[in-house]
């Protein structure tokens, strides 16, 4: 059973997961964005797609200029998840960028948010997508699972030493440094996850497009 749900976007298709349902974007011109939400028990997210001026794009093939501007953009409540490249099934080359942040919430403290950029190009055109996500409903619970798991199996220690680090450049200390409850790996135990609904809209366009 495909779960998955082609989209138009300046007469291009992309492939999505099919939790995403159309919304109206608010623009007159519906060639030039497309808009779509998603909810989960544990997430909701709002995808937008449409073309930019290859000026506008991420550098194609460049991973490592990617990963600096991100760090020269980020503030002292976000973070960098991950960047990655490669070329979809269809060859189409693609860049993508994941930041977290932490936002202050009255009732919880503080939720997360995840935050895709992702640049894929068809020949003359470079379509953009970005997805925001954030937690919803009972807040924190991968991140509690995994901290856990992380003490019983001697990953961490009492003081937390271990659980955070930037992927790319250990000097940076500050912000909502990437965590081992954001690996991979947890996605498939978490897959309502905000992180979980990013990685998993990636995997759909890398593979399908």
């Amino acid at each position: 059973m495909r779960h998955t749900i082609a989209i138009e976007v300046a007469d291009l298709q992309l492939v999505i997961p099919d939790m995403f349902t159309p919304v109206d974007s608010g623009t007159d011109d519906p060639l030039r964005l497309s808009t779509y939400s998603a909810q989960t028990g544990q997430g909701v997210a709002i995808l937008e797609a449409r073309p930019i001026d290859a000026s506008d794009a991420m550098p194609f093939g460049d991973g490592r200029r990617v990963v600096d501007g991100a760090h020269a953009e980020l503030t002292d409540a976000q973070g960098l998840v991950e960047v990655g490249l490669g070329a979809t099934n269809a060859g189409h080359d693609a860049i993508w960028k994941i930041v977290k942040a932490i936002e202050p919430d009255q009732t919880l403290g503080h939720h997360l948010t995840y935050n895709l950029t992702m640049d894929v190009r068809f020949d003359d055109t470079i379509l953009e997508l970005t997805v925001a996500a954030e937690e919803a409903g009972m807040t924190g619970v991968r991140e509690k699972y995994v901290r856990d798991h992380a003490k019983r199996h001697h990953r961490i220690d009492k003081d937390g030493s271990g659980w955070a680090a930037d992927p790319y450049d250990p000097t940076i200390t500050r912000g909502a440094l990437r965590d081992l409850s954001d690996d991979i790996a947890w996605d498939a135990r978490f897959p309502d996850h905000p992180l979980s609904m990013i990685r998993r809209t990636v995997l759909t366009i890398m593979n399908h497009d």
